[in-house]
């Protein structure tokens, strides 16, 4: 509450409201009746709103008092934008380019896509709607700075493969900033670890032997791969959810590049400074 009462805003409604008031008072001018609606969808917005927030809907005397504060946020506003006090002030301009960019957005929200439309863009953006590929394996991790020789782990990786499950890979790691067994990792998990360029190799190599060395951000691995589950496209049924909200967020980001476009060609706009450049 007692953040809204210090909302610039808010100071300047009331301000020009008394202004214009003591003005029409002093020079003996009668008010004239301007008129102000309160459309069916704002009740059902309004109502909407508070039931969001209070998990029920408003009683009569609530919802009363819900229209009677727009009709008032309305006329105040009205005022102000008649007295020109969004003139200079750039929280008042933010504002409103605020409430119109919410206004562009809710016109896109109007049509929802059908069946084709999503597989359409499902289609156009494979890579967001694939399950990622999950992999086990286990890796020796080599500290360049402890190796200097380029042999090492060359020689380290015949070694492995030609005494198999012989050798005590825990004693052959150079930091235990690692793990030595990965099960079940997702692509995405292990590049947040070892970066993308790691794990691209790694899903590329053979299974069932030991591999590498492949280089990750902190230096060279050795790799043994138990098993992979590659990548693939989900079905529009299990990610339908998903492939509406980014479908939608995109036709947002359309229609506001058009509405915005459309209300650019109504202004000559000019932009001065030193050098004279104007748009």
């Amino acid at each position: 509450m007692m953040k809204w009462v210090k909302e610039p805003l808010l100071h300047f409604l009331l301000l020009g409201g008394v202004l214009f008031f003591i003005y029409d008072i002093k020079n003996g001018t009668a008010v004239d009746t301007k008129s102000i609606v309160i459309s069916k969808a704002e009740i059902e917005h309004l109502k909407s709103l508070w039931t969001k927030t209070r998990q029920r809907v408003p009683t009569p005397s609530e919802l009363q008092a819900l229209i009677d504060h727009e009709v008032r946020e309305k006329i105040m506003c009205q005022e102000a934008l008649a007295l020109g006090l969004d003139q200079g002030d750039s929280f008042v301009r933010r504002r409103l380019a605020q409430k119109m960019e919410f206004f562009s957005s809710d016109i896109a929200e109007l049509a929802d896509p059908s069946e084709e439309e999503l597989l359409q863009y499902m289609s156009a953006h494979k890579e967001m709607f694939r399950s990622p590929g999950k992999i086990n394996f286990m890796q020796i991790y080599i500290d360049p700075t402890k190796h200097k020789q380029r042999t090492y782990a060359q020689t380290l990786l015949d070694t492995l493969k030609s005494k198999d499950n012989e050798v005590d890979i825990s004693a052959l790691t150079d930091s235990r900033m690692f793990k030595q067994f990965y099960t079940g990792e997702s692509e995405y998990s292990l590049k947040r670890v070892f970066g993308e360029r790691f794990v691209k190799e790694l899903f590329a190599l053979p299974v069932q032997t030991w591999q590498g060395p492949i280089r990750s951000a902190y230096g060279e691995h050795l790799v043994f791969i138990d098993r992979v589950t590659p990548s693939r496209q989900e079905p529009l049924a299990l990610v339908r959810d998903k492939v509406v909200m980014e479908y939608k967020a995109q036709k947002r980001k359309e229609m506001d590049k058009v509405f915005y476009a459309n209300l650019r060609k109504s202004y000559d706009v000019i932009v001065e400074n030193t050098q004279g450049i104007s748009q």
